[in-house]
């Protein structure tokens, strides 16, 4: 986990450059789309994109480190830096996550409980922020990944 943590972490800073070299106000809502791009109250959106990015890293972060039903202390361990990254973003925007500015190692799990029962802008539950879209993956009968 923590190899990919870290690997996330840089993949986010690099897609955020990369959109954030295109994003303008005349692109803004093709960029982020009719409903995300509609919470932008002035400039191209930058913030959205950053927090777009950061829903959805936590987003699969969460899947991740919940998939065998347990959060081990190693798991822990390894996500929390880019957690605690992804929460304190969080709490500048939403106050209900403020008590989790200054997470702590042991506050993980609350605020991953929190996030998954959230159907607040960004939350998991809420599919009118989420940026990227579940993408079904089937294998055909030569065992060939398709989406």
């Amino acid at each position: 986990m923590r190899t990919t943590s870290h690997h996330l972490h840089d993949k986010i800073v690099e897609i955020r450059r990369s959109i954030l070299r295109e994003l303008t106000s005349e692109t803004r809502t093709q960029i982020l789309g009719i409903q995300l791009g509609s919470l932008v109250v002035s400039g191209p959106g930058a913030m959205m994109v950053q927090l777009s990015l950061y829903a959805d890293a936590l987003r699969m972060m969460h899947d991740a480190i919940v998939a065998d039903g347990k959060i081990s202390p190693e798991e822990l361990q390894d996500c929390a830096p880019l957690i605690r990254g992804l929460a304190s973003a969080f709490a500048k925007v939403r106050p209900s996550y403020a008590p989790y500015a200054a997470l702590e190692t042991r506050q993980i799990p609350q605020f991953l409980e929190k996030y998954c029962n959230d159907r607040g802008t960004f939350g998991y539950l809420n599919p009118s922020t989420k940026w990227a879209e579940s993408v079904e993956i089937f294998t055909d009968s030569n065992d060939e990944i398709r989406m």
